[in-house]
């Protein structure tokens, strides 16, 4: 399987002489997981388990993939140590380089890479 992230490519491979059973699964990242449940659900997607708020902080939910892969959708909310970065902000950019949703409307197009 393969993932295009724009200019680059995450490849997940392995083998497996039995059933996968729950020794594997596939976490994705969401800017919003209720929104993502709202759409998926609408979709008629089976939905595993409904979004959470974990103890440890983040929101999850959970659907699984055509051969019971499991799937787990992960928000990860604005204060969560994960999303804190204490390295300058890049004001060129217009905004924290490193927020989780930084701004680059302001950014030339050689400038895109410093800012994405």
């Amino acid at each position: 399987m393969v993932f295009f992230l724009g200019k680059g490519l995450l490849e997940v491979s392995g083998n497996a002489s039995g059933a996968l059973g729950r020794s594997m699964m596939i976490r994705i990242q969401v800017r919003n997981v209720r929104e993502e449940h709202a759409r998926l659900a609408a979709a008629e997607v089976p939905i595993v388990r409904e979004p959470v708020s974990e103890p440890w902080g983040l929101a999850e939910m959970w659907i699984e993939d055509p051969d019971g892969i499991p799937i787990v959708l992960v928000e990860v909310p604005a204060g969560h140590p994960p999303r804190r970065d204490p390295r300058p902000r890049l004001d060129h950019c217009g905004d924290d380089r490193y927020a989780a949703e930084p701004d680059v409307s302001s950014c030339h197009s050689d400038e895109l890479k410093e800012c994405s």
